[in-house]
This record gives structure tokens, C-alpha cells and sequence, in this order.
């Protein structure tokens, strides 16, 4: 709810101002500074600490009251944070693992890697052809799960004992998926 100056008559007042000294709000002070009552009405709503504790800055965008990106990307794109759906992928960033494999991954999951058909797709003069195979458009998909030079790597890996048997089978629509597995 925002609300101009020319609504409040004191736009200068405290919150502190419209506080008894017995830690309730004054309500006669409210109805004679804001005439909406429903705005009276949700200012009651507002519990007050019945100790006495020094303010602080929290920011009203998180549960935490802490700032982050996230949540400022959230405000500007009008998503709010208790009805936004989480990222199945924020696991990625809890990795203990290299800063560029890092991006990479989280690249990977936002079909983001530079591929010859999404660099084709995005105008850049280059056949979208995959190299390794020349049958199909160079997607990540492609790239990483249907190429048949990447199948032999797949199965070499399972050969060795390095992945287990099977472990693509289902694979060839999600590579975020498989990541999950």
C-alpha cells in the first residue's frame, strides 16, 4: 500500500508518536491524524514488542529480513517472495566445487550454453550443425545426451564403472534431470 503525503496530514510523524506509554497503540491519535479506516484497522494489526528494543533496517522482502539480490529481482519483476516458486536447481550454488564449474552447471540448467544452433538462433553467422556429428542442430540436449559421439562417451563412462548402468535411460528430454539424479 503506498500512500502520498497529501493522505496523511503529518507525513513527518514517528510510529513512535502513535504509541501509549503502556506499549498499545493510540487509537484516538490515529483517527485524528488517518481518516481511512481500514488503514487504521491494519495498523492495529501490527503487534507491538512489549520490551523495550532499539529499531533496526530489515528489509520487508525476505522472511530473514536480510537483503538480497533475489529478492530485489523479484520486487522489480512484481514476484513476491512468498508466492514465488523456488528454483529446483539452488542446490547448484552449495556445491563445493570450482567458481567456473559452478556457472557452467547453472548455464547448463538455464539452457544458456553457448551452442552452435542457440548462437545461430540469437544471430550469429554459424551453421547451427553439430561438428561431432553433422546430423543434427548443436543443442544442449544434443550436445550432451543425443549425439552419437556423446552416447560412445556415455558408455565408455558406464564401462568403466564410472556412472552406473543405464543411468541415461529416460534422460533424452531433461539434462537438468539427470543432473538431479
Amino acid at each position: 500500500m503506498h500512500l502520498s503525503y497529501d493522505v496523511i496530514p503529518c507525513p513527518d510523524a514517528k510510529v513512535s508518536d502513535f504509541i501509549t506509554t503502556d506499549k498499545t497503540w493510540d487509537i484516538d491519535r490515529l483517527q485524528h491524524v488517518i481518516s481511512d479506516r481500514y488503514l487504521i484497522h491494519r495498523i492495529l494489526g501490527v503487534p507491538l514488542p512489549i520490551s523495550d528494543i532499539q529499531d533496526s533496517l530489515t528489509w520487508g522482502c525476505t522472511s530473514s529480513g536480510k537483503f538480497s539480490m533475489q529478492s530485489t529481482t523479484w520486487l522489480a519483476h512484481g514476484i513476491h517472495s512468498s508466492t514465488a516458486r523456488s528454483w529446483p536447481h539452488a542446490w547448484i550454488w552449495k556445491l563445493d566445487i570450482r567458481p567456473k564449474i559452478l556457472i557452467f552447471i547453472w548455464q547448463l540448467c538455464h539452457n544458456a550454453l553457448p551452442v552452435r544452433f542457440l548462437l545461430h538462433s540469437r544471430g550469429v553467422d554459424l551453421d547451427p550443425l553439430c561438428p561431432l556429428c553433422g546430423q543434427h542442430n548443436e543443442s544442449i540436449q544434443h550436445l550432451f545426451l543425443s549425439c552419437p559421439s556423446t552416447i560412445r562417451v556415455w558408455e565408455a563412462a558406464e564401462d568403466h564403472h564410472w556412472i552406473p548402468r543405464g543411468f541415461l535411460r529416460g534422460t533424452n528430454t531433461d539434462i537438468a534431470g539427470l543432473l538431479l539424479t
